[in-house]
């Protein structure tokens, strides 16, 4: 997400503007938990189970 805010800052290009809000509203819906958010196990099914964790870096490297 951070990558292509950086680049619609630096080209003005909203095509980057509208990768991160799709990121992250696809987050929001396959991701959410009742704490945070879990991973997935198949990322090709929309219906996929959930992983009862979360990696401490998904915060730092993904939503920063």
């Amino acid at each position: 997400m951070e990558s292509n805010y950086i680049a619609w800052r630096a080209t003005g290009d909203y095509k980057y503007y509208d990768r991160a809000v799709k990121t992250y509203k696809a987050f929001q819906t396959y991701l959410s938990a009742p704490v945070g958010y879990a991973g997935i196990i198949d990322v090709r099914q929309t219906n996929s189970t959930k992983i009862d964790d979360c990696e401490s870096f998904w915060y730092a490297e993904v939503l920063k």
